[in-house]
């Protein structure tokens, strides 16, 4: 590669004209590609995820509006909510004896009480 000199400033212009001028070409062609991609997506088939991810969270807000009735119809009989929450998280875990442990052994090692 020649290397110019400090009195060639035109031919730095130009180099750097035609530097920018490939990079914008580029940029040109890729955003074309990119243009011609969004032209074959299917319509019906976009349609279609946005319909579904909808009725799923319409579902979702049904169902959490279930939770919410089911845990009222427990706290007006007397229950605590937290302390259901809490088994149903135990409940979910893989191994909940050792999470147990876990939290048994470090409340111990705060200095507090365990029941037997």
């Amino acid at each position: 590669m020649k290397k110019l000199a400090l009195q060639e400033p035109a031919q730095i212009g130009k180099l750097a004209g035609e530097v920018v001028q490939g990079i914008m070409e580029r940029a040109v062609a890729d955003a074309g590609e990119q243009g011609n991609m969004l032209h074959t997506v299917s319509v019906d088939r976009l349609k279609s995820f946005v319909e579904r991810v909808e009725r799923l969270r319409e579902e979702a807000k049904n169902i959490a509006t279930d939770i919410t009735e089911v845990m009222n119809e427990a706290k007006g009989e007397g229950y605590d909510c937290s302390t259901i929450r809490d088994i149903i998280k135990l409940r979910d875990m893989d191994d909940y004896r050792h999470k147990l442990g876990l939290l048994q052994t470090y409340a111990v090692a705060l200095g507090m009480e365990w029941p037997s």
